[in-house]
């Protein structure tokens, strides 16, 4: 049960959690207070974090760099391009820690049509609401 991935949905006090393996099956998935984050994340072994990018984001950052986390701030747009055309904001931490693992679409590049070239979100199978 070793977790590689670690996304997490930041709010005021409570946080939503969802940890992965290598394989992709889920090992973690909890709800933390803001008193118990970092507790928490001190005894996880070194991993990938994946969290939107928020003004609450550079804390966290610090923090869990400083336990030996790689961490990674995404652009709010992106979980909620993964999550489909659903508002609401259940489970934002699973498409946070999808994409934490994904390549960013601006350094993606496929070859498409014979030329290389940066595929359209149309084109990746975004859909946009």
């Amino acid at each position: 049960m070793k977790v590689t991935t670690v996304g997490i949905d930041l709010a005021k006090n409570i946080f939503q959690l969802h940890g992965v393996d290598e394989h992709g099956k889920v090992v973690i998935k909890k709800q933390l207070r803001r008193e118990k984050m970092a507790e928490f994340f001190v005894k996880l072994p070194a991993c990938l974090v994946g969290m939107e990018a928020c003004g609450s984001a550079h804390h966290w950052v610090r923090k869990l760099q400083e336990f030996g986390h790689t961490v990674k701030l995404i652009k709010w747009e992106i979980p909620r391009l993964c999550r489909g055309g659903s508002r609401r904001l259940t489970y934002t931490e699973v498409s946070i820690a999808e994409t934490t693992n994904r390549e960013p679409p601006s350094k993606r590049k496929e070859k498409l049509d014979g030329q290389d070239r940066e595929p359209k979100s149309h084109e990746m199978g975004v859909q946009r609401n």
